[in-house]
């Protein structure tokens, strides 16, 4: 579990915890767990409504038997706008359908309980082109300490395959699966997530509690969600969309589509005090994802360059009437580590980062996500003000010691 996602203050008064959207299968819940013989999608069990005619509910179908022609039975004309919506995300579920994958990863527990016991965790993937070959684009955490022998992968058709390879990276929870081209593979779009505005509609698929192949629908909430406590502690590199859009234990992986069919996020993370969706979903930008991948699967891995500062969490520029910060927050350094990139640059402790690279610092975490994901041999200007004035510095980037 992690900590509220409210002011300090009000911790004491808060329920609310922020947890990975990640299925764990117990043993004896064949009945919602994916069907791993037959490869296909679970169906929830018959429930009894439980009531009588005199229970208080309208029970519609009483009223109107479905095969009694001679009823008078009135049915809404939907409008024209809502039709047309509802056309519009049909579509959009038939197209992508075939391009996502339901992943069971299995693993040995850690719990005191069932030390050495395996365990299966489930999520989902979407299937893309990544650095020009056919692979699934999936969360790190769904098939962490996984073998890749021990990761399943179910189409949409049903058939099982294996990854052939796979690679991660842990500063931001991505990972790909490499697989052998097979016949028959979709290959979903990717779209562009800095295009994202709030409100926009947006549909999440996953396997909510192993229930393989589920979508949602919802808007973004927000964006630049960062400093989020994952749990896991790795996640270093964070810059979330926010979605109301279903998300449960189970969507990790899964995309998150706008009305053109395109990936636009990688579902990741959920805030709930129900262990359930409480309306309050976390997605990695697509842009971001996606960088990653082609790097990983190009190289290998993704080195992480760092300036070596501290810097003040609480610090925003514009509350604080810096003229010379109107429209941006910027970051403020409280020391520079002795032999770090920006020691060499010449940063000092007080100076306010306003910019990198001409992109404007919104706060700490985002100075942080920005030097983060730029490469080690590629520039790195800093637009400072210092003492109040505007002062430019050229960083030469190394990468992040493992004690930094």
């Amino acid at each position: 579990m992690a900590t509220c996602l409210v002011p300090a203050g009000a911790a004491r008064r808060c329920s609310w915890a922020l947890v990975l959207s990640l299925f764990i299968t117990p043993a004896g819940l064949a009945q919602w767990s994916y069907d791993t013989s037959r490869g296909t999608p679970p169906q929830e069990p018959a429930k009894d409504s439980g009531g009588d005619a005199h229970d208080g509910v309208e029970h519609v179908a009483s009223r109107t038997p479905w095969n009694d022609r001679s009823a008078s039975a009135t049915s809404l004309d939907p409008s024209p706008a809502l039709e047309q919506l509802s056309n519009t995300l049909r579509s959009v579920v038939e197209d992508i359908q075939p391009s996502i994958v339901h992943i069971e990863a299995q693993k040995q527990s850690k719990d005191a309980n069932t030390a050495g016991s395996t365990i299966t965790e489930a999520g989902a993937g979407v299937l893309l082109s990544i650095a020009d070959r056919p692979a699934i684009l999936t969360n790190f955490h769904v098939i962490r300490e996984s073998r890749e022998d021990a990761i399943d992968i179910f189409l949409s058709d049903g058939r099982l395959i294996h990854p052939q390879k796979s690679w991660w990276d842990e500063s931001t929870d991505v990972a790909v699966l490499g697989i052998e081209s097979a016949p028959n593979l979709r290959l979903a779009a990717v779209g562009d997530s800095s295009q994202l505005r709030i409100g926009d509609f947006v549909l999440a698929y996953g396997s909510p509690f192993g229930l393989s192949y589920s979508v949602s629908h919802g808007i973004v909430s927000a964006k630049g969600r960062r400093n989020l406590d994952l749990g896991i502690g790795s996640v270093k590199i964070q810059d979330f969309i926010q979605t109301d859009a279903a998300i449960n234990p189970g969507n990790s992986g899964g995309p998150l589509l706008n009305l053109k069919g395109e990936v636009i996020a990688l579902n990741t993370a959920m805030a709930s005090n129900s262990g359930g969706n409480d309306g309050i979903g976390f997605s990695i930008p697509i842009n971001l994802a996606m960088d990653v991948a082609e790097r990983l699967v190009r190289e290998g891995r993704v080195p992480r360059p760092y300036l070596g500062v501290g810097l003040d969490p609480d610090f925003d520029g514009r509350r604080q009437g810096i003229k010379a910060l109107e429209s941006v927050r910027g970051a403020r350094v409280t020391r520079v580590a002795t032999g770090s990139p920006a020691a060499t640059a010449g940063v000092r402790a007080g100076d306010i980062i306003a910019r990198v690279n001409e992109v404007s610092v919104e706060d700490d975490g985002h100075l942080m996500n920005l030097v983060g994901t730029l490469r080690l041999d590629g520039p790195c200007k800093l637009s400072i003000l210092r003492e109040g004035k505007p002062v430019e510095v050229a960083v030469r980037l190394q990468e992040r010691p493992g004690t930094f």
